[in-house]
């Protein structure tokens, strides 16, 4: 399965939670397997790019079920 890093957007948790930058790690055809959040946009954004940077370099990766 390849996993896909979703693009970063406002997401809200809930209540109590302010909806704040973020993304999520998903498998192709699964639901999110991650969300994460962040306080700024900036923060956001390059850790997505660095986790699109990581999942593309990894030999395998396990996880999901």
């Amino acid at each position: 399965m390849i996993w896909r890093v979703g693009k970063v957007e406002n997401i809200d948790m809930g209540s109590g939670f302010i909806p704040s930058p973020g993304f999520t790690i998903q498998q192709d055809g699964r639901p999110p397997s991650l969300t994460i959040i962040f306080e700024d946009l900036k923060t956001a954004e390059q850790c997505a790019s660095s986790m699109r940077e990581i999942i593309d370099k990894a030999t395998a990766i396990r996880g999901g079920d």
